[in-house]
């Protein structure tokens, strides 16, 4: 059975680049540099390089369309990065390479928990919100409440 692995790329490129533009990515970079250069230190530091360049990039873009335009050109470029790499690689390396970009998502995941936006709520766990007395209950109320009959 043949293993598609676009989406794990895709995937590992936006956890990537939330990472670099929220400026904690340090971490990351080491263990996304050290992905691509497979044991070779001349190729970790291209990689390094790249990835500081990126984070530059991001934080330096605007904030709305344009900045959602920088992005999606930067998402689209790493994941192009990601394909090469992988293509260049034997039956074995592509083997070992996306076991181990499996593991870092998982372990991104499991250090990260739940994340949300600005304005939204996220729980890893369990949450419970309830309303007693006629009161109102909400994890978030966006704009106006009003506790009575409608007019």
């Amino acid at each position: 059975m043949n293993f598609d692995p676009s989406q794990l790329f895709d995937d590992s490129v936006t956890w990537l680049l939330q990472a670099l533009k929220a400026g904690t990515g340090e971490g990351i970079k080491a263990a996304v540099a050290r992905w691509f250069s497979r044991g070779d230190d001349d190729a970790e530091q291209t990689v390094l390089s790249r990835l500081d360049r990126t984070a530059d990039v991001l934080g330096a873009a605007p904030e709305g369309p344009e900045g959602e335009g920088v992005l999606n050109s930067q998402h689209e470029r790493w994941v192009g990065r990601f394909e090469d790499a992988y293509s260049d690689w034997d039956g074995d390396q592509q083997a070992a390479a996306l076991e181990e970009l499996r593991f870092l998502l998982e372990e991104h995941a499991r250090a990260v928990g739940a994340q949300s936006g600005d304005g939204g709520v996220s729980v890893a766990g369990n949450m419970s919100i309830k309303a007693e007395g006629g009161s109102i209950a909400a994890a978030i109320i966006n704009g106006g409440a009003c506790i009575g009959s409608p007019s």
